[in-house]
């Protein structure tokens, strides 16, 4: 079955190692994946990482994250 997702941006500093495809966890579930990051241009930029999850599941992500449709 095919299942709805909501998408996000975030930015890091450290990537401690993430990369795409990576499991996104919320709430201690499986929730999605990560689908790209973005390397900075400049050593004072951050990572820009694009991740999914199951939009039943949007109503546990925190505000600060940057919500794309």
């Amino acid at each position: 079955m095919f299942s709805h997702h909501v998408e996000y941006y975030s930015e890091f500093v450290n990537l401690a190692g993430l990369a795409s495809g990576a499991k996104v966890r919320v709430g201690g579930m499986d929730a999605g994946e990560v689908m790209s990051i973005e390397v900075p241009d400049s050593p004072s930029s951050r990572f820009r990482v694009k991740w999914k999850i199951d939009s039943k599941l949007g109503g546990l992500v925190r505000n600060e994250f940057h919500r794309h449709y």
